[in-house]
Formats: structure tokens, C-alpha cells, sequence
């Protein structure tokens, strides 16, 4: 999205090396369902986010089908290993939060668990590796193509045959052109309204 600032390398490091207070586990009672994993997909080399060792259309073909047989959305985000947006944004929408780190405008602990159980109801996560060129194919056939000019992570919900951007870059916390965090009543919203233009039976 923007540029990535000291805070919110820290705040990424902060979250992953366990500093935080999870509300839940990352695909846990509240979180998204996400398959697969990229470091189970890898082999356990490394503790990525983003599939790196197997063709994007198959990630998405694989959480596409589980998403069917959930009746869930698929929730695509565009992404990478190096975007620390990309890593704060994973922890958010899985329930995470960081007492006493949080930054002002991000919400409580009760939004955290809001925005996390909506989440984990209603979508199944395809994060796709930005830096892939086997990504191209993987998004041609829903009418997307992989633009990083706006920065990432990038979403897109896809239910039924059509498929809504979900822009998240506008709910940031800014410091001057730095990241802070998110505000997590605004991210709810944007997936919601997200998933009603696409599903609208959806709460």
C-alpha cells in the first residue's frame, strides 16, 4: 500500500515472535480458513505467508473448492512475504491483538473478535504471490490481472461467478506516509459490503 515505515516492521515482528495476545488461534475458532498454507505447502522451509512452490491456480483452485463445499466465499489477497501490510492485515483478520501495542483508531479487543469471527464465517482465503509468474493464469480467467501499481496487499471476493474489490489501502492508520496499523470497525465494513455485492443474502 503505502510506504512500509519502521512501526509497522516492528509491529509485524511484534505479532510474529509471539509478543502478542492472540484472541485466537491464526486459522483457529475464529479465524479465516486459508488453504493451503505456504509454509505447509513448502515443506515447512520457511514461515511465509504466500504459496511459493506450487502454481497460483492451483492455490486458488484448491481453496475454491473449499470454499464450495463450505458455502463460503473464496477471498483472494494479492500479496507478499516482504509487505509488511500484507503480515499486519493477516494478523487482523485472524483475531489478533496486541495489548497495550495497539495503535490509536485500530479498536478494542471486542472489534478484533467481531471482525475475525465474521471473517472465519464467511471466507476462504487464497493468498496469491504477487511476485509469481504463474499468477497471471490464475487470475485471468475471474477478469483480474495481477496490478501491484497501488500497492499490496490487493482483495477480491468471489462468490457465484462474480467477484468485488475489496480496497483496504483507505483504512490504514497513517503517521505522514507511514503505516500504523488498520481500524478494524472499517476493514469489517469494507469485507461486508465486499461480500453483500456479490452474495447478498450474506449477513
Amino acid at each position: 500500500m503505502r510506504t512500509i515505515g519502521p512501526i509497522v516492521i516492528a509491529a509485524a515482528a511484534l505479532l510474529m515472535t509471539g509478543a502478542a495476545t492472540p484472541l485466537a488461534a491464526r486459522h483457529g475458532a475464529y479465524g479465516l480458513d486459508a488453504f493451503p498454507d505456504a509454509f505447509a505447502a513448502c515443506g515447512g522451509k520457511r514461515t511465509a505467508l504466500f504459496q511459493a512452490c506450487r502454481p497460483q491456480s492451483e492455490v486458488l483452485a484448491r481453496a475454491t473448492a473449499q470454499a464450495k463445499a463450505q458455502n463460503k466465499a473464496v477471498l483472494i489477497e494479492v500479496g507478499a512475504d516482504w509487505c509488511g501490510s500484507c503480515i499486519v492485515m493477516d494478523h487482523y483478520l485472524n483475531g489478533n491483538f496486541v495489548r497495550g501495542a495497539e495503535p490509536p483508531g485500530a479498536g478494542t479487543a471486542e472489534d478484533a473478535v467481531a471482525l475475525a469471527r465474521f471473517m472465519g464465517a464467511n471466507f476462504v482465503m487464497a493468498r496469491l504471490n504477487a511476485d509469481d509468474p504463474t499468477i497471471d493464469a490464475a487470475l485471468r480467467p475471474l477478469g483480474l490481472r495481477n496490478d501491484k501499481s497501488q500497492g499490496l496487499p490487493n482483495f477480491y471476493v468471489v462468490y457465484g461467478g462474480k467477484v468485488r474489490r475489496v480496497r483496504t489501502e483507505f483504512v490504514e492508520l497513517n503517521a505522514g506516509t507511514r503505516s500504523r496499523g488498520f481500524s478494524r470497525q472499517a476493514i469489517l465494513s469494507r469485507f461486508r459490503g465486499g461480500l453483500q455485492a456479490v452474495r447478498p443474502s450474506a449477513p
